[in-house]
């Protein structure tokens, strides 16, 4: 299936909006790339995606628009101590 179909990306979406609520990091994650995606039919859509994230440097209390959050650099990770 079309890693870039409006359905996926939802449903990757979602993944991320679980993954944050569960993760105790203060910083929000968001999709960076789809690599995979399948789907099945069964009463309604089952997506089965592969999804890398990223932590962006959106804290979870501040941002409720994961569009708006840019990732944060690889090589300097921002810390809270």
């Amino acid at each position: 299936m079309n890693t870039n179909d409006p359905g996926v990306r939802r449903a990757a979406r979602f993944g991320v909006y679980r993954y944050n609520n569960s993760s105790n990091d203060i910083f929000l994650f968001k999709e960076s790339h789809i690599t995979k995606a399948m789907v099945q039919v069964v009463r309604g859509l089952k997506y089965m995606l592969n999804v890398e994230i990223g932590r962006t440097v959106c804290d979870k209390r501040g941002h409720s628009n994961l569009d708006s959050c840019d990732f944060q650099k690889k090589k300097k990770l921002q810390q809270v101590e």
